[in-house]
């Protein structure tokens, strides 16, 4: 990685491309998990054959980050890792290529000209077949003009408010662009406006609705949700459970649900299989069976694990973990070569 600083700027390049084929995907890995906000990140294609460069020019409270990358799968899970940036907003813009983005219950295939806004307080998965270049936006929630935790607006289309959407890609492309040649109080001026444009699309995409404060029943929506995620492994978690925990009626509860674009019952099914396949990725948990990890997440029954888990992931839980493991081997062979000296 090579730095400059300009005041309170940073300008970095992250590159696989001068590195030996066998630590490739090992640098970016270890990177995309200890930096920012914490990832874990699986190639979709063999180890060798992965590659990404990226340019960062980030400040305090908000940067950017212009990246090609090979086919990958990115998985974030608050109880991974905490930290400053765990209460921030990511927004993806594709240049290239295409963008797969699951939060709170929904899915965004994003294309050339797109993108979507992600949180990293709360699970979510990126994933691409296919080569893409890609234009990453980061910036503290604070500096939004309302307070708001985004549910309604995470992996919603960019495209569905029309030229405003435009205007905002063709804005971030350019300022990807020209930000390396700028002042950091120029850049962090344009950075702030992006932010403007940025809740303007978002309003235009829920008619307004998505900034007014948390009612009653957003905040009941919100406490279900934070209940759900805290006993994912309790195989009684079910949905008229969770309406007599909050002595509601199960049609009430569906209601709330079905606002938010979604049911009860496909939202606890995708928060196990989320939290499944990032017990599948991580490495500390190899010793683990497949039905180790489903039953800790609160399946029953194996086979409609398996085929909920390829529904979702369109790769079974043993080829999933698969993929992982390659990343691993290759990471300790590395390793093991660097302490004999080579």
């Amino acid at each position: 990685m090579s730095e400059l600083e300009s005041s309170n700027q940073h300008i970095a390049t992250v590159s696989t491309l001068h590195l030996p084929r066998r630590d490739k995907f090992d640098y970016w890995h270890d990177f995309t998990g200890n930096s920012v906000i914490g990832l874990r990140i699986a190639t979709l294609s063999a180890v060798q054959a992965f590659d990404v460069d990226a340019t960062i020019v980030f400040q305090d409270r908000f940067g950017f980050m212009t990246m090609t990358s090979s086919p990958c799968r990115v998985i974030r899970q608050p109880r991974l890792s905490e930290n400053h940036w765990s209460q921030s907003a990511i927004v993806h813009f594709v240049v290239s290529g295409t963008l797969v983005v699951e939060q709170d219950g929904r899915t965004a295939i994003v294309g050339p000209g797109d993108g979507t806004l992600c949180v990293p307080d709360r699970p979510f998965i990126i994933h691409s077949d296919q080569p893409f270049e890609v234009i990453v936006f980061k910036f503290d929630r604070k500096i939004l003009s309302r307070a708001s935790d985004l549910q309604r607006m995470t992996a919603l289309n960019f495209s569905r408010a029309g030229q405003v959407g435009a205007m905002l890609f063709n804005f971030t492309l350019g300022l990807s662009r020209e930000a390396t040649n700028l002042h950091a109080r120029v850049n962090a001026r344009l950075m702030l406006h992006l932010i403007d444009l940025l809740e303007t699309v978002l309003a235009v995409m829920t008619g307004g609705a998505a900034w007014a404060p948390p009612g009653h029943k957003r905040a009941t929506l919100a406490r279900v949700k934070s209940f759900i995620q805290r006993h994912l492994p309790d195989t009684a978690l079910a949905p008229v459970r969770v309406a007599n925990e909050f002595g509601l009626s199960p049609r009430y509860l569906n209601k709330l649900f079905a606002d938010d674009g979604t049911s009860v019952a496909r939202y606890i099914r995708n928060m196990r299989l989320d939290s499944s396949a990032a017990d599948l990725a991580g490495a500390s948990l190899n010793d683990e069976t497949v039905t180790d990890i489903a039953l800790r997440n609160g399946f029953k029954d194996l086979s409609h694990f398996n085929r909920s888990f390829r529904a979702r992931f369109n790769s079974s839980p043993t080829d999933y973990r698969f993929l992982d493991r390659s990343m691993v081997i290759a990471r300790s062979r590395h390793s093991s070569l660097t302490k004999d000296g080579v």
